[in-house]
């Protein structure tokens, strides 16, 4: 098994993990965003009915991206797309929630970005090497953490601001 992890300023880490014993503390980072990068969360999503593994990667500066992760004995991994934020926005990828397969939003797959000042981004990751944004929304405080409902319900962290609760 293959445990992966955000690193910051090293990428998007994995670790082995057959050894749940093991004490050598050794992981290697399998793929590293460019210079300047700074990987805050990922959420992998396993398909069981075609055996791909797909990250959605929240990094705190470029924005989002989507890696294939189905070879967990890769050196590196391939980057299926990015989506960035635009020019001169105050975001800041700070969280990644994925929301596939089940109730209203079934035939998609939703990327929600806490995206710090800039609040929540949500994305439409459909297509994985063409992410687009289909919705922003501004909150009071700074957009931290993100979690989703099937039911539609999405739930943000802003700090001192509190919880924000958005229902689709």
């Amino acid at each position: 098994k293959v445990l992966f992890s955000a690193h910051g300023t090293q990428g998007l880490v994995a670790s082995l993990v057959d050894d749940l014993n093991a004490d050598d503390g050794a992981y290697q980072t399998v793929y590293a965003h460019p210079a300047g990068s700074d990987v805050r969360a990922v959420a992998v999503v396993n398909d069981t009915e075609t055996g791909k593994a797909t990250a959605y990667v929240a990094d705190r500066m470029r924005g989002l991206a989507i890696v294939d992760v189905s070879n967990a004995d890769a050196e590196t991994y391939l980057e299926l797309g990015t989506w960035t934020f635009p020019n001169n926005s105050p975001g800041r990828a700070m969280d990644v929630f994925v929301h596939t397969g089940k109730g209203p939003l079934a035939d998609r797959v939703w990327v929600y970005l806490a995206s710090g000042p800039a609040g929540l981004m949500v994305i439409d990751a459909t297509d994985p090497e063409a992410p687009y944004l289909t919705a922003s929304y501004s909150l009071d405080g700074v957009a931290q953490r993100v979690e989703a409902t099937d039911e539609g319900g999405v739930f943000i962290s802003a700090g001192p601001a509190g919880l924000h609760i958005l229902e689709e």
